[in-house]
């Protein structure tokens, strides 16, 4: 399986390595009257091998994501996302290798708690995600668990901010990652901490102010580096840690 769909297959970690200033506080929707409609992204891995894949989105009339599809050439996946009363429901294509996610609200839009189900013969593999956040709406606790054939295996992350911007994350293995921010730039749904969430789940658990500018981890430093146009949509975003480089461009529909 190719690195590049990490997009459509969801991990507990990856949730906190995502992921347009945001003109409503609501984990739903996309952040002002341009949306993200297509990512063409590269990847050139430590070994120098190059990975592509092409990411495009639609948007129903209330502005939220209807459909995503994940294409590298050789694997397709399409998504369909369903609303109800605080409960997004994400559909893959049928014979698709990754789980129907249930993503439950609460009243500002964020997720509390996330059922993926995958697909397979019974007993399937179940997993959870479930969020705690402050008075502010940020994200204090992640705890994952997954179940499969009466067995239970589980992790969780605890999250510190700052300044309304994620800076520190702790994982119950005893990794921790810290983070810091252009503070002269506002978040945006095409930074590495929103789009990830947003694409796969229609909700954005990090809410930070900002735009991640790196990371740091046991795993090493990732250095986040954006391109803007002239209205100051990101154009390019790159993920750049030593001799890997994931280097991602964004196409926008502004006429909403």
């Amino acid at each position: 399986m190719k690195y590049l769909l990490r997009f459509f297959v969801p991990a507990a970690t990856i949730l906190f390595f995502l992921p347009v200033s945001s003109c409503k506080k609501d984990g739903k929707t996309q952040s002002n009257s341009c949306k993200i409609v297509t990512m063409y992204d590269t990847l050139v891995t430590a070994n120098g091998s190059v990975e592509t894949a092409t990411i495009q989105i639609s948007y129903n009339n209330d502005g939220n994501i209807a459909t995503s599809k994940f294409d590298d050439g050789s694997i397709i996946i399409s998504k369909t996302f369903t609303y109800g009363d605080h409960l997004i429901v994400v559909t893959p294509s049928p014979g698709a290798n990754v789980p129907t996610d249930s993503v439950y609200l609460n009243d500002a839009g964020l997720p509390l708690k996330i059922k993926q189900v995958y697909p397979g013969p019974a007993p399937q593999l179940v997993s959870y995600f479930n969020y705690t956040y402050n008075s502010h709406n940020e994200l204090q606790l992640m705890v994952f668990q997954q179940i499969q054939n009466g067995a239970a295996t589980g992790s969780s992350d605890t999250c510190v901010f700052a300044n309304g911007d994620l800076v520190t994350k702790k994982t119950s293995y005893g990794t921790t990652t810290t983070y810091t921010y252009y503070t002269d730039k506002p978040a945006a749904d095409a930074d590495f901490n929103r789009f990830y969430s947003l694409l796969n789940y229609g909700a954005v658990p990090i809410q930070s102010k900002h735009l991640l500018k790196s990371a740091q981890s046991s795993n090493g430093l990732d250095n986040y580096i954006y391109t803007f146009d002239t209205e100051g949509k990101i154009l390019t975003a790159v993920d750049l840690q030593g001799s890997f480089s994931d280097s991602r461009t964004f196409g926008y529909d502004c006429s909403h």
